[in-house]
């Protein structure tokens, strides 16, 4: 039985990385894609899935501060 192996893209692409090793890469969008593709990454299913979007702000009225949290969907 093979195990498949998953990337989730955490950063920024860039055509100076190398090519992915895994059988299925999650990206943010297209222009991550192009790169990937760039790089021979034949052997990995590259699937758009989106970039980390604000879904929730949490405010301390006394200091007036905002956090934002980040989720993949």
């Amino acid at each position: 039985m093979k195990v498949k192996s998953i990337f989730i893209q955490h950063a920024q692409t860039s055509p100076l990385f190398p090519p992915l090793r895994y059988d299925i890469a999650l990206l943010w969008g297209q222009r991550d894609k192009r790169i990937y593709k760039s790089l021979n990454t034949f052997q990995c299913k590259l699937k758009i899935v989106g970039r980390p979007i604000d879904k929730t702000l949490i405010r301390f009225p006394k200091k007036n501060l905002i956090f934002k949290f980040f989720f993949l969907f």
